[in-house]
């Protein structure tokens, strides 16, 4: 397998768990102890502060960025592996600014390999034979 495809699969692995991270809170979300959902409930029935909708807009700026980054890291754009690596330091950012927040284990396990895969991408990007071919501009 060349190193080219293993990084379009890392990629589409991690938005595939992701995915499964949303996808497993929702299923599981039911069976949390009484005082979690009550916590949950709590805070989702809070009203927003100027503080949570900054948040909101950098989450929301969080996850176009991080799309277009994966797009440009899969076609190996110049540019994606700057992006890549601000989206991801971002991300680190944004979980140091969130409140304590309700979640399950597979849900937590889903983002965790998530997470694990992008430090990888970050790794064969930056590290790798591959890291020439982003080095290159076009023209």
């Amino acid at each position: 397998m060349s190193i080219e495809r293993v990084l379009r699969q890392l990629v589409l692995w991690q938005w595939i768990l992701a995915g499964l991270s949303i996808l497993g809170f929702e299923l599981e979300v039911d069976r949390l102890p009484f005082l979690l959902l009550e916590y949950a409930a709590a805070e989702a029935a809070r009203p927003a502060t100027a503080a949570d909708a900054a948040i909101g807009w950098l989450t929301l700026s969080w996850g176009i960025g991080s799309l277009a980054a994966s797009i440009g890291i899969v076609a190996l754009r110049h540019w994606a592996r700057p992006l890549y690596l601000a989206m991801a330091l971002l991300g680190c950012v944004l979980q140091a600014l969130l409140e304590p927040s309700v979640t399950t284990p597979w849900s937590v396990a889903a983002e965790t390999a998530a997470q694990v895969l992008v430090g990888v991408t970050l790794g064969v990007v930056y590290f790798s034979p591959l890291r020439d071919r982003f080095g290159r501009r076009p023209g």
